[in-house]
């Protein structure tokens, strides 16, 4: 539901990706329905964001890479999640191979930045953060949820569940439960 965050927690293993491969329809449905918005809604970012060589402008849009971006939105869109410096280091057209030249938090803060650009209405997120620090983490959840974007995500720590309206936790032995979440991301019920 638009303005209703999800977070999905459980264990390893536990299936909580697998609920997500089955909501982007890669892996096919074995029984019952899944009602989610029309895919041009969503967007999706995993734990190893898809990074080619190009330059940081062809980055940010991707994967619509002949829309007309102002560069002013663009260097806005970095600089709220905190990797403002590679516009300055390497400027928008240089072209250079990020996937080896960037961490592994830088990768995934380039996707973030990706995601505020696109501002789609819904953004299904499969451990997008998993490299970058805690704080790092609340921060870039933070300006999400301030963006407006509907999270559907799964994440470690729990210190991100306050930027979710309601929680899916998975037990690991094959169960499941419900719950809706205070604005501190705690139980409400």
């Amino acid at each position: 539901m638009k303005g209703k965050s999800m977070i999905v927690l459980g264990p390893n293993g536990s299936g909580k990706s697998s609920l997500f491969r089955t909501l982007a329809e890669l892996w096919p449905l074995e029984s019952g329905s899944v009602t989610r918005p029309r895919r041009e809604h969503i967007y999706f970012l995993s734990q190893k964001p898809y990074i080619y060589d190009g330059t940081l402008r062809e980055q940010l849009l991707y994967p619509w890479l002949l829309r007309n971006a102002r560069d002013e939105e663009l260097k806005d869109c970095l600089e709220k999640v905190g990797i403002g410096y590679l516009l300055e280091r390497y400027g928008w057209n240089a072209s250079e191979r990020w996937d080896s030249l960037l961490s592994g938090g830088e990768r995934q803060r380039l996707a973030m930045a990706r995601l505020l650009y696109h501002k789609p209405d819904f953004a299904v997120l499969d451990e997008c953060t998993s490299a970058v620090s805690a704080d790092g983490e609340r921060e870039l959840y933070e300006v999400c949820a301030q963006s407006g974007i509907t999270m559907f995500s799964i994440a470690h720590r729990p210190a991100v569940k306050k930027y979710h309206h309601a929680a899916i936790e998975f037990d690991g032995n094959q169960s499941w439960k419900y719950v809706t979440l205070n604005s501190d991301g705690e139980c409400a019920e």
